[in-house]
């Protein structure tokens, strides 16, 4: 079952709507599963269909919002909201068909669900607020470059303005003003480097974080993928067997002519012969297997 918790808010109303809605159907169909309704299947199995069509709802408009506020990072979401509308779910109704939406393949679903909502909102959809406000390295390079500038200029006026100057010659003036623009540049230069450094960092963190996703989901879909080939191989075998048995029962049909048995309403038994062969005669076999047995000798009708 799941059970929201604050870390689940990402702080975009809709988009909280959203989740708390797809947590409320999953935990409605643990509920189903666990009930003994004769009609379990049918409702869990339109249960399932809401869940996919509202899932995909949720897509279009989060996706929405996205575009709507320029979000950095659109194009890798929408990367990982194709993986799971394509492959992820496809898969998994295909497995739920597969076993007739049995109690097993129905938790299934609900595992490989709940795990991927969960990790998403807080690895990926949390995003999309924290990029809405400057990024955070942005923010603190620009804070760090105004201190920075305003630290080195009060440091060089507060220099020059110590050192007493007699008369107004610009031949003395002209150093000052030199040491003050170099003091300028290197501050400027200085704050820059550090600014770019952190954003260049906080983008291949990004990176790292979307690739390790990424791999998690392969690794899901993979084990997903390998439990569908074992249920069709299952199925293969069953469906192997139920030939066998189609074929043992067509030869016991072949040698026994499809003779039935029947009671008369008097009590007596009877064999019945097939519609195009009659009674001829009988009497006890003489040799082989059935030796002393009484046999019936029947002939076929010609036709």
């Amino acid at each position: 079952m799941l059970t929201w918790q604050e870390r689940f808010t990402i702080g975009v109303e809709s988009i909280d709507n959203a989740h708390r809605e797809l947590f409320r159907i999953a935990n409605k169909l643990h509920s189903v599963v666990r009930t003994n309704d004769s009609n379990i299947k049918w409702t869990a199995a339109q249960t399932i269909k809401y869940i996919h069509s509202y899932t995909l709802r949720h897509f279009q408009d989060e996706e929405a919002y996205m575009r709507s506020i320029n979000f950095r990072d659109y194009e890798a979401h929408k990367t990982i909201h194709a993986s799971m509308r394509e492959k992820i779910i496809p898969r998994l109704c295909a497995r739920l068909e597969q076993e007739d939406y049995s109690a097993e393949s129905i938790e299934f679903f609900l595992d490989v669900l709940e795990k991927w909502l969960t990790r998403h909102i807080v690895g990926h959809d949390r995003e999309i607020v924290r990029k809405t406000l400057p990024d955070a390295a942005e923010d603190e390079a620009r804070k760090n470059g105004v201190q920075g500038i305003e630290t080195a200029s009060r440091s060089v006026l507060e220099g020059a303005s110590s050192t007493k100057v007699t008369g107004s010659s610009p031949e003395r003036a002209r150093p000052k003003r030199s040491i003050f623009l170099l003091a300028m540049t290197l501050a400027i230069f200085v704050v820059a480097y550090a600014g770019g450094g952190l954003l260049v960092k906080k983008r291949v963190d990004k990176l790292t974080e979307l690739q390790a996703s990424s791999r998690s989901e392969e690794n899901s879909l993979a084990r997903l993928k390998a439990a569908t080939q074992a249920e069709a191989a299952s199925l293969a075998e069953l469906k192997a067997a139920i030939r066998a048995e189609q074929a043992t029962l067509a030869e016991l049909k072949s040698k026994t002519w499809g003779i039935r048995f029947t009671t008369f309403p008097d009590g007596t038994k009877a064999i019945i012969l097939p519609k195009d062969m009659k009674y001829e005669r009988h009497g006890k076999i003489g040799t082989g297997e059935y030796a002393d047995f009484e046999g019936i000798v029947v002939q076929a009708d010609a036709k």
